[in-house]
């Protein structure tokens, strides 16, 4: 992530083992959200800790973290950088990646409760509820919280993000948010959707399912893209020209001359990316 965002403010995360619940491998998110501040993005719009602290060009909560990230301790990791995976094990590395990127911002602000009512978790909207929109064309920051309204939006397994950068990046005309008839806590709104973006593509670092085996170290340029959208300045070059764990002869390499485990190519499922 270091290689891929730039803040002058350093970003600090308190990592935990502790047994999960369930089959969850890792969860994380912002320690606190902050609005109103020098160089805020709009009045009244929260942004989250690490990020509001980047906008402003100082820590806005010095002396506490950014970013509180838990991982399950009963699960049968793998400790490798490599990405390849044993059977049967799960790759640490990547979600350790994608729960950063929840602490960076990429989750939304929303819930919905037993009873189809929709709420918002502030009296504000996140910065990243701005972007989220009904396939019809509905901001879901137009539908009152409180509401079977909003409820009914943040369930109808039709939910994209507007974002001109991340859109920039989307093989669809926009890219798809996880919005499944039922809201999955911890999963629904705050993710790219799983069928959309399965195991194996650019862009399936931000799903909200990972699979034994599975391996994935970079958020991919839409996930990138929707950083930006919410302000982070990013380096696409970064992404472009590499990262680690490029193993396959196969995959696409800029560098013609490069062997392909030398970290100068990534591995890319659209063709529009090839070149």
């Amino acid at each position: 992530w270091s290689g891929l965002i730039t803040s002058d403010v350093p970003i600090v995360l308190d990592a935990f083992w502790t047994d999960l619940p369930g089959n969850t491998q890792g969860s994380a998110g912002p320690t606190g959200v902050f609005g109103n501040f020098p160089g805020a993005p709009e009045y009244n719009i929260l942004c989250p800790s690490p990020l509001a602290d980047k906008l402003a060009g100082y820590d806005l909560q010095p002396g506490v973290t950014d970013i509180e990230a838990n991982f399950d301790s009963g699960t049968n990791w793998y400790y490798g950088v490599d990405g390849m995976v044993p059977p049967g094990q799960m790759d640490f590395v990547t979600v350790v990646l994608h729960e950063i990127g929840h602490g960076l911002g990429f989750t939304g602000s929303a819930t919905v409760d037993e009873n189809g009512i929709g709420t918002f978790y502030n009296p504000y909207f996140s910065v990243f509820d701005g972007f989220v929109s009904t396939g019809a064309g509905d901001l879901i920051t137009s539908f009152a919280g409180g509401t079977a309204l909003l409820g009914d939006a943040l369930t109808s397994q039709d939910l994209i993000w507007t974002g001109p950068q991340a859109g920039t990046y989307s093989v669809l005309p926009s890219p798809v948010l996880y919005a499944p008839d039922v809201w999955e806590p911890g999963s629904s709104l705050s993710h790219f959707d799983e069928a959309t973006y399965p195991n194996g593509s650019l862009n399936s670092l931000m799903t909200p399912a990972i699979n034994a085996g599975e391996a994935i170290h970079s958020p991919g340029p839409m996930g990138l893209g929707l950083l930006e959208d919410i302000g982070w300045t990013v380096d696409y070059s970064a992404l472009l020209t590499g990262g680690e764990g490029c193993t396959d002869p196969a995959a696409c390499n800029y560098d013609p001359a490069a062997f392909p485990d030398d970290g100068s190519c990534i591995f890319l499922e659209e063709t529009d990316w090839c070149n």
